[in-house]
């Protein structure tokens, strides 16, 4: 771990808190958090990656992140997800694949299982229907937080 990407992963850390509540509020993720999140990742990915010498690992992010947008864009085309969801997580799937890109399958099976269990239980509840809408933010930014802490202390391994 480096201070760049030990930046990085904070930096999401202390946006993720108002990102929940505007969320599960509003059904959306504002550009001024999921955007700054983005660029600065990429600086700090790059400013890393010349320190350390990891071209290979920058352009595993890289090319993460740009499936990411991709695959997320159509996705949002065709209203599956949000593109405030997707501008998350590409910059979430940067920092994943830099440090290890089986990070990226790791935290989106935390993020979705959580939202499953929980929305299932809604669904029985009756406080859901099938057409209604999810916060899918809160479920990244768990499965990001935690898989980044299984990274940062060494439990993910390399």
């Amino acid at each position: 771990m480096s201070i760049w990407t030990f930046a990085a992963a904070s930096y999401y850390l202390a946006i993720s808190f108002p990102l929940f509540v505007w969320d599960i509020r509003e059904h959306r993720l504002p550009n001024r958090f999921t955007i700054s999140a983005l660029l600065l990742t990429g600086v700090l990915v790059a400013l890393d990656a010349l320190s350390y010498r990891k071209y290979g690992e920058a352009l595993s992010g890289l090319v993460a992140a740009a499936i990411t947008w991709c695959l997320g864009y159509l996705m949002a085309r065709f209203e599956l997800i949000g593109m405030g969801d997707i501008k998350l997580l590409t910059g979430i799937h940067l920092l994943l694949a830099y440090l290890n890109p089986w990070l990226i399958l790791f935290s989106l099976t935390i993020a979705f299982l959580l939202a499953s269990v929980l929305n299932v239980g809604r669904l029985l509840r009756r406080s859901l229907d099938l057409k209604s809408q999810i916060a899918l933010g809160p479920f990244l930014l768990i499965g990001f937080l935690i898989s980044i802490s299984a990274e940062f202390t060494g439990v993910a391994g390399s």
